[in-house]
């Protein structure tokens, strides 16, 4: 759910007044519930170790000194914009499901398994992001090694 939060956020900019406002209410209770301000702060997390790598190409010999710049400054910032995407996000969902089928989202997680999914759910988020990363880099080698034939007869070098 993190994952798509943060997607659906990057996709674009919702406002509240594209929505009932009573499915409004609902998917805010919903974020509420899912905890996703903190599902939020953790995709942060894991993204500023990639920001720090592109500062890091451009200044090699500074790396200590971005990640503890990065680790004081730039997750306080991001932060900053946790209530706008919460707000965000609940317009999303809330202009996707009426508030009926918000309630019965709701009343599951309100339920153990409900509650055992939110509960888990940085786990999950870790682990699924560790997984989607290493198919990605297994995914490209394969499709790279397949087109080297091509790219090479194009004067490209490839590193596999």
């Amino acid at each position: 759910m993190a994952a798509a939060l943060v997607i659906a956020t990057a996709s674009f900019h919702a406002t509240a007044q594209e929505v009932a406002p009573e499915s409004l209410a609902a998917s805010r209770e919903l974020m509420a519930l899912t905890k996703s301000d903190q599902a939020l702060d953790q995709v942060f997390t894991m993204m500023t170790p990639q920001v720090g790598q592109m500062l890091e190409q451009i200044n090699p010999d500074k790396g200590p000194l971005i990640r503890k710049m990065l680790e004081e400054l730039l997750l306080p910032e991001m932060r900053k914009s946790v209530p706008e995407a919460i707000d965000d996000i609940a317009a999303i969902y809330a202009r996707n499901f009426t508030a009926a089928e918000l309630a019965d989202v709701i009343a599951f997680y309100k339920t153990p398994t409900g509650q055992k999914f939110i509960d888990r759910q940085p786990a999950l988020l870790t682990e699924l992001n560790q997984a989607g990363q290493a198919f990605g880099q297994r995914a490209a080698i394969n499709a790279l090694r397949t087109i080297a034939p091509k790219l090479k007869e194009q004067g490209i070098d490839v590193p596999i």
